[in-house]
């Protein structure tokens, strides 16, 4: 039987991470939304300045979302690979040899 070592603790902190980077973001996206309501509409017309705001504004939104996403999954991960650590450490004797 092969057996994976991951650094936990390493990946945990990765993931501990990305919430401050998505708060960042979010501020980002809502310090966006107050500029693009305080620029004067006419000038927002002029090369669809208005329209490039709001698909920048949908693009962090999704980048955010994905680091969401990845934050979560992450979680996932690390909660079933603790799980099928701990469980195959209970069926694995300590020199890690199966049989008499």
């Amino acid at each position: 039987m092969s057996r994976i070592d991951v650094d936990i603790q390493g990946v945990k902190g990765a993931n501990r991470r990305l919430s401050p980077i998505r708060n960042n973001i979010d501020s980002a996206i809502s310090q966006l939304s107050n500029i693009h309501s305080s620029i004067d509409p006419r000038v927002l017309s002029e090369r669809n300045l208005s329209q490039r705001i709001i698909d920048i504004r949908n693009n962090i939104t999704n980048i955010e979302r994905d680091l969401r996403n990845l934050h979560t999954t992450l979680e996932r991960i690390l909660d079933n690979y603790e799980e099928t650590d701990r469980q195959l450490s209970l069926k694995v004797p300590k020199d890690g040899l199966m049989g008499p």
